[in-house]
């Protein structure tokens, strides 16, 4: 996935993770946007970093930055 300049600006910029995804599944988000894009669980309770409802923060660097469900 792919966070591209016409799919990110200052008042559009987050983004869920996939509600069905199986676990050991990666999902891998590359940002070269020009705006930081806010990553959030698929659903309410759900963890990123080990924080429940948290975020992370994808810079736009274009660099690839996977997320692992470990758990469903």
């Amino acid at each position: 996935n792919v966070i591209s300049s016409s799919s990110s600006t200052l008042s559009d910029y987050c983004a869920r993770l996939p509600l069905n995804i199986q676990l050991g599944r990666t999902i891998s988000i590359t940002n070269n946007s020009g705006v930081t894009a806010r990553i959030f669980p698929s659903a309410a309770g759900g963890k990123i970093n080990g924080i429940v409802d948290g975020h992370f923060d994808v810079p736009s660097n274009n660099l690839m930055y996977t997320f692992t469900c470990y758990e469903n």
